[in-house]
C-alpha cells in the first residue's frame, strides 16, 4: 500500500473511533438527561385510599407464614387512560343506538387504542420507575396495562406497605396481599390507577353443589347463637336431594346426649335405631329408614358416596366435627302422592333403642324437574340446534366463550359425557379451545356448569374455554381477563362470566377502570354476560341490612342475568284465599325468581349500584319500577338513582350436569348466565350469516325493543330477593309485572327477541 493510501486510512480510521466516542457520550449525556427528568423526589401518595382493610377480610387468615424477602409476585399496573368520556359517548349516541346511522359501526381495537392510550411519555416514566426504582422485571404490556414480577422485599419498600399471605379457612386458596394502603411516588399519581395483587381479595365462594342446605347453616346459626341448646339431640340435614317428584336426605345423626359419633357399627354406642321422616302436609311420605331398606351410615371421610361427601365435609368445618364424623343417607323416597312445585313440609327424628326418638327436626323443601338443554329450547323456543358436522364442513365464524377463574377446569370426558346424556353429537367438545390452564383431573363445579350449558344450547360454535387459575402470588384473575379479551388476536363475540364482589369491597378506581374496560368491548362489538350473584340484595360478606350490590353485574355496560325457576305459584292469585278461607288452586308451571324461600339453593341477585348512575336506557323502566313498588323500602336501603340489575332473567335451578362422572344437579344465577349468553350466540350467527353485524353492546337494544315488544320476554311478576344463600332479610327488590331489580324484564322467548332485532335491521 502506497504512503498517501495508508495515512487515508488510518486518518479515516481516527475520524470514525472519534465519531463513535462521541456519539457514546452524547448517548450518555441524553440518558442522565432523560434519568433526570425521571427524577423522583421521594414524596408517596397513598393509592386506592378508601380501599384499605381494617382487619382481615371475612373469610380469611393471616397464615403468619414468613415470606422471604426475594420471594416474586406478580404486579399489575394500571395506566389511566385518555379520551374515556370522548369514547363512552360514542358508544351510547352512536354504536349502541339504534337510531342512529352508526349503529352497530363498530370501531377496531387498533382505533380503540390509538383514542384512549395513555400518554407514551407518562408511560416511559413508569417504565424507567419499575426498572430503577421498584427493581422489577415487565413480563407482559397490553393496552393501558404493564405486569411486572417483583420481589416482595422491592414491592414492600417500593410501594411502602406490608405484603403477607393469606389462606380461605373454606376453599384453602392461600394468595399474598396487603390489607392497605400502598404507596406510589407524587410523581406517578397521575399516571397510575392502580396496582393490581395488592389489596384486593379473590372471591373465593364455594360452588352450590355440594354445600349445605340452607337449613343447615340455619341450624347452625341457632346453635351459635344460642337458641338451639348445645345438648339438643334433634338431628342436623346437612343436604336434601329434592328430585322429580322424589328426594334423599343426608343426615348427621344425634345422639340422645347431644353428641355426635366416629363408630359406623355402632352409632352412639349402640343405641341408634334409625331416622323417621314424615310430611305435615301430605300422606305422601311416613318413613323410617334403617340399614335393612337402604339407610346407609359411614364416617364422613369414609363416605361411599363422593357428592355426600363434599357435603358432611363442609358440615364438619362448619361444626367444628372431625372427619370420622358419622353421617347417613336415606335412599330416594318417591310417591304418586308427591307434587312438584309446591311445598313440602317434613319432620326428622331420631330413633334410640328401648322406643326413645329424639328432638323433631322440621324443614320445608320442594320438589321440581331436572332441567335439560332441549327442555330450555322448549320452554324458551329457541331452536333445536344439534351442532354436528360432516368431517371438513364449514364451521359458523361465530364465537363464544366462557371465563373462569380460581382453579375452576372442566374435564373433556364430562363434556362428552354431557352431550351423550342429552342426546348431542359427543364430537361437538372439540370445538372447545382452551387458553390458560386445565387440570381434567380437577374439574370444578363452576367450569363444568358454564362449558356443557352454553354449548349444550349453542352447539357447533367455536367456543373458548378461559382459564385465569390466578395461581401466582399476586395475580388478580379477573383484571388479567379482561385485558387478555381486548388484546386477543381474535374478537370473540359472547362471553359469559360468572363472577362477581360485593361493590363495596372493591376500590372506586378498580371498578370505573373495569367499566372502561368493558366501554371498549361493547365498542369493538363484543357482549359480556354477567350472573347477578347468588345472595339476592345482600352481601358476600356482610351481615343482613340495607342492600349490597354486586360488581361486575352493576356495570350499565355487561347484561347481567338474574336466576328464576319453576313454580305453580306464578300469580299472585295463587296466594290469596276465596272469601278469606278457600285456596284457590293453581296448577300451571311457570317461573319466579330463584329463592331459597322457594326451594332454590341460592337466591337470585339484583339491586341498585352506589357506584354507577342509571344509564339512559333505563330510565322509563326504573323510575316507574320505583315509585309505584319500592316506596315502603326504608330510606338508604338503596341508591335511588343508581344503575338498576338484572337486564334480563333465565332459569337457574336443577340444571343437570356432569362432574367427574357424577350427574349433579345445580343452581345459581351461574346456570342463568351461560343459558341468556347461548341466546345472544345464536342471534349473533343469524346476523353474521346475513352479512351483520354482532349485537355488541346488546343493552340498549333490549330496553327499547322491550318498551315497542313487550312479547319477546316473558315477565316474571313473583318471589323476590330479600334472603341470601342462608338467610333472608327483612326487605328485598320484588319481581312485579314490568321491569324489576329481581327479574329485569323478565326471560327471553327466543323466537319473539330474535324476530324482533333482525326485524330492526332491515
Amino acid at each position: 500500500m502506497e504512503p498517501d493510501q495508508l495515512y487515508r486510512k488510518e486518518s479515516f480510521i481516527m475520524r470514525l473511533l472519534q465519531s463513535i466516542i462521541i456519539f457514546i457520550v452524547t448517548l450518555v449525556a441524553l440518558y442522565d438527561v432523560v434519568a433526570a427528568s425521571y427524577l423522583f423526589s421521594g414524596s408517596l401518595s397513598a393509592m386506592e385510599s378508601s380501599h384499605k382493610h381494617s382487619q382481615v377480610p371475612k373469610g380469611w387468615l393471616s397464615t403468619k407464614r414468613f415470606i422471604p424477602s426475594d420471594h416474586t409476585i406478580t404486579l399489575t399496573f394500571a395506566l389511566r387512560l385518555r379520551n374515556m368520556n370522548l369514547l363512552e359517548d360514542m358508544l351510547n349516541e352512536e354504536i349502541s343506538n339504534p337510531d342512529s346511522s352508526n349503529y352497530r359501526n363498530y370501531l377496531t381495537r387498533d382505533q380503540i387504542n390509538e383514542m384512549t392510550m395513555p400518554d407514551e411519555e407518562e408511560s416511559h416514566r413508569l417504565r424507567y420507575w419499575i426498572a430503577n426504582e421498584l427493581n422489577g422485571e415487565i413480563i407482559k404490556e397490553s393496552a393501558g396495562f404493564i405486569v411486572t414480577e417483583v420481589s416482595i422485599g422491592d414491592a414492600r419498600r417500593a410501594l411502602d406497605t406490608h405484603f403477607e399471605s393469606f389462606k380461605h379457612k373454606d376453599t384453602g386458596k392461600e394468595v399474598i396481599r396487603t390489607l392497605g394502603p400502598y404507596h406510589m411516588p407524587a410523581e406517578l399519581v397521575d399516571v397510575v390507577q392502580f396496582v393490581g395483587g395488592t389489596t384486593r381479595f379473590p372471591n373465593a365462594k364455594l360452588s352450590s353443589h355440594s354445600k349445605p342446605n340452607h337449613q343447615f347453616f340455619n341450624h347452625v346459626e341457632q346453635l351459635k347463637s344460642g337458641k338451639i341448646g348445645a345438648s339438643s339431640n334433634s338431628p342436623v340435614i346437612s343436604r336434601m336431594y329434592a328430585g322429580d317428584q322424589s328426594l334423599a336426605f343426608l343426615i348427621l345423626p344425634v345422639c340422645q346426649d347431644g353428641s355426635t359419633s366416629t363408630n359406623s357399627q355402632s352409632i352412639c354406642s349402640g343405641s341408634f335405631t334409625g331416622v323417621t321422616v314424615a310430611s305435615t302436609n301430605t300422606a305422601a311420605i311416613q318413613t323410617t329408614f334403617t340399614a335393612s331398606n337402604g339407610l346407609v351410615c359411614a364416617s364422613c371421610n369414609a363416605f361411599p358416596n363422593s357428592l355426600a361427601q363434599g357435603s358432611c365435609d363442609r358440615s364438619n368445618t362448619a361444626l367444628n366435627l372431625t372427619a370420622s364424623t358419622v353421617y347417613c343417607l336415606s335412599p330416594e323416597i318417591s310417591s304418586p302422592l308427591l307434587q312438584n312445585y309446591v311445598p313440602l313440609n317434613l319432620t326428622f327424628t331420631t330413633g334410640y333403642t328401648g322406643g326413645q326418638s329424639s328432638t323433631p327436626f322440621s324443614l320445608t323443601t320442594y320438589l321440581g324437574q331436572f332441567l335439560t338443554p332441549q327442555f330450555i329450547q322448549q320452554l324458551y323456543d329457541m331452536p333445536a340446534l344439534e351442532g354436528s358436522y360432516p368431517p371438513n364442513a364449514p364451521v359458523s365464524p361465530n364465537t363464544v366463550a366462557v371465563a373462569e377463574f380460581l382453579e375452576q377446569y372442566y374435564a373433556p370426558a364430562d363434556l362428552e359425557q354431557f352431550f351423550n346424556m342429552v342426546g348431542l353429537d359427543p364430537r361437538i367438545a372439540d370445538r372447545v379451545n382452551v387458553i390458560g390452564p386445565n387440570n381434567i383431573t380437577n374439574p370444578g363445579g363452576e367450569a363444568s356448569l358454564d362449558i356443557q350449558w352454553l354449548l349444550g344450547l349453542a352447539p357447533g360454535y367455536n367456543t373458548t374455554f378461559w382459564s385465569l387459575a390466578g395461581l401466582v402470588d399476586g395475580q388478580e384473575p379477573f383484571l388479567e381477563w379482561i385485558t387478555d379479551v381486548l388484546n386477543s388476536p381474535q374478537v370473540v363475540y359472547t362471553h359469559s362470566v360468572s363472577y362477581g364482589d360485593d361493590e363495596g369491597s372493591l376500590s372506586l378506581d378498580f371498578m370505573l377502570r373495569i367499566n372502561d374496560e368493558f366501554i371498549k368491548a361493547g365498542s369493538v362489538g363484543i357482549t359480556i354476560v354477567f350472573s347477578s350473584g347468588d345472595v339476592g340484595c345482600n352481601s358476600n360478606s356482610e351481615p343482613l341490612g340495607n342492600s349490597f350490590p354486586a360488581f361486575p353485574a352493576s356495570s350499565p355496560y355487561v347484561l347481567a342475568v338474574g336466576a328464576t325457576q319453576l313454580s305453580t305459584k306464578t300469580t299472585p292469585v295463587c296466594s290469596v284465599k276465596a272469601v278469606g278461607i278457600l285456596s284457590i288452586p293453581c296448577n300451571t308451571v311457570g317461573e319466579i325468581s330463584s329463592s331459597i324461600a322457594t326451594g332454590s339453593r341460592i337466591t337470585s341477585g339484583g339491586g341498585f349500584s352506589n357506584v354507577f348512575g342509571r344509564p339512559s336506557y333505563q330510565d322509563n323502566f326504573t323510575v316507574d319500577y320505583i315509585n309505584t313498588h319500592l316506596q315502603s323500602l326504608p330510606a338508604g336501603f338503596y341508591n335511588t338513582s343508581g344503575r338498576s340489575y338484572p337486564d334480563v332473567s333465565a332459569l337457574g335451578h336443577n340444571f343437570l350436569v356432569i362432574l367427574a362422572g357424577e350427574i349433579i344437579p345445580v343452581d345459581g344465577t351461574s346456570a342463568a348466565a351461560p343459558t341468556m349468553a347461548s341466546v345472544i350466540a345464536i342471534i349473533n350467527d343469524r346476523l353474521i350469516q346475513k352479512g351483520q353485524s354482532t349485537l355488541g353492546f346488546v343493552n340498549p337494544t333490549l330496553y327499547k325493543l322491550s318498551a315497542s315488544n313487550p312479547e319477546i320476554f316473558q315477565d316474571i311478576v313473583m318471589g323476590d330477593n330479600s334472603c341470601s344463600e342462608v338467610l333472608c332479610n327483612q326487605y328485598g327488590f320484588p319481581a312485579v309485572p314490568g321491569y324489576d331489580a329481581s327479574t329485569g324484564m323478565g326471560r327471553p322467548i327466543f323466537s319473539a327477541l330474535d324476530r324482533a332485532i333482525r326485524h330492526d335491521d332491515n
